[in-house]
């Protein structure tokens, strides 16, 4: 059982599994992340990836676009 303050505790939380389940199938924009998942809120989609970004779970495929980026997971990742 996870502990409250756990390092990566936030992980699992209900609107992030979500996410990583979606990448996991195929890269996906922002946008189509947040239908598939039902979330309301473009901007809590890209907090939780910026988030997963910055744990190396995640990447940017086209990093240099400002419209439209793609994210995959990383398969190299491993958690900590």
């Amino acid at each position: 059982m996870r502990k409250r303050g756990e390092r990566n505790s936030w992980l699992y939380a209900r609107r992030v599994l979500p996410i990583l389940i979606e990448l996991a199938k195929h890269p996906l924009t922002p946008e189509i992340l947040r239908l598939r998942t039902g979330m309301r809120d473009n901007h809590y989609v890209n907090f939780l990836l910026r988030r997963l970004k910055s744990e190396g779970l995640v990447e940017c495929l086209n990093p240099r676009d400002r419209v439209g980026k793609v994210f995959c997971i990383r398969h190299e990742s491993k958690m900590r």
